[in-house]
């Protein structure tokens, strides 16, 4: 049993089988999602990277994204991990906003929690307490798989559903 703080670092592929985006991915998804025509659709976002870069003309934010945009289509850089260690801090801030709009999107608790029993064909509550399913990590959902080899041996161990976000 794990009796010491640990913390894991996860790379953006680590999640790809929850339907979140690889690191390449999540850069072609940055890149397509700041077209200034996506953009008018979606005023929050210049009125967020305003808030974070202390700015507020509207055209001055405008050139910011489409500068970010354009470096972002050269950049030889696999992932925008990668991309965002080297660039300026409004790059950073522009980049940070983006990921997090991308995979907000993405978040979904049905596919962290609940989607698993359908990919196993568990329909029902009664096959469910049954437990005769079991997780393996080849079915693509390691993080449970993990989870349960860490507690396989706590005698103890206590989920509030309320620090999960819907």
């Amino acid at each position: 049993m794990i009796q010491n703080k640990i913390t894991f670092i996860l790379g953006a592929g680590a999640s790809m089988a929850y339907g979140f985006p690889s690191g390449a991915t999540l850069k072609a998804l940055i890149w397509r999602r700041l077209q200034p025509s996506f953009l008018r659709q979606h005023p929050f976002f210049y009125e967020a990277a305003g808030r974070y870069l202390g700015r507020s003309s509207q055209s001055e934010l405008e050139k910011i994204v489409q500068d970010f945009r354009s470096s972002l289509s050269i950049s030889p850089d696999e992932t925008i991990d990668y991309f965002l260690e080297i660039s300026p801090k409004e790059f950073q801030t522009i980049g940070r906003l983006a990921i997090a709009w991308i995979l907000l999107e993405k978040e979904s608790k049905n596919c962290l929690f609940e989607e698993w029993l359908f990919y196993h064909g568990i329909k029902s509550q009664k096959h469910r307490d049954n437990r005769t399913w079991r997780i393996k990590p080849e079915d693509g959902h390691w993080y449970q798989f993990l989870f349960n080899q860490m507690c396989r041996d706590c005698k103890k161990l206590t989920i509030s559903p309320k620090t999960i976000s819907p």
